[in-house]
């Protein structure tokens, strides 16, 4: 959805996860409005080009036209990922303000916090991993079709992020999963195209 305002900030936020594969870190970008997951990456690493992939898949998804001159506010912590000089300036570059909770006040970003608490208990603690191809194919399937889809919040009114999004924006695109290529994509209702994402949230094609 491009040009609305009143559904932001986003925010972002890292989270380390304890598997076989030992320490493997998910990045989410959360629209604060919607409730929705609009960005995600799980690797082994967490440096700043990591928190790009989330965002820049939630760039290409939601504003395939570009994201300058949209007003996006990014609420992010203190960590060395988003006050790196490297991602300010592609911050500054694609026009996104970015907004710092202070420190050792998770308060500051309750809506991601709380979100990374229901991953835990509902993807992480009930899963065993025993490849990061593995955790990818479950936790996009997780996030895109279970949670963005289907999971329902009190304060949406008893609406999924993508129900409310239809109820308030209108229908835009449908989105598919595919669990044998752990690919997702929109395809649009009104659009010739597909923009296809695999697990990373990286556009396919």
């Amino acid at each position: 959805m491009e040009g609305l305002g009143v559904r932001f900030p986003w925010s972002t936020h890292p989270k380390f996860l304890i598997s076989s594969l030992g320490w493997v870190y998910l990045v989410i970008v959360l629209d604060w409005y919607t409730k929705k997951v609009v960005g995600w990456n799980l690797s082994l690493r967490s440096k700043a080009s990591d928190w790009r992939k989330a965002l820049d898949g939630a760039i290409n998804r939601e504003f395939p036209s570009g994201v300058r001159g949209a007003g996006l506010k990014l609420v992010s912590d203190n960590g060395s990922q988003p006050i790196s000089t490297s991602f300010m300036r592609e911050m500054k570059v694609l026009g996104i303000e970015q907004i710092f909770t202070s420190y050792d006040n998770p308060k500051g970003n309750a809506e991601t916090e709380r979100m990374m608490r229901t991953i835990k208990e509902e993807v992480i603690w009930l899963n065993e991993f025993s490849s990061l191809e593995e955790a990818r194919e479950k936790m996009g399937r997780w996030i895109e079709v279970d949670y963005n889809q289907f999971y329902v919040h009190s304060g949406l009114g008893y609406r999924s992020p993508e129900e409310f999004e239809v109820l308030y924006f209108g229908q835009k695109s449908a989105f598919l999963w595919d669990e044998s290529t752990s690919r997702g994509g929109y395809l649009d209702m009104g659009w010739s195209e597909k923009i296809v994402y695999n697990a990373n949230g990286e556009v396919v094609f």
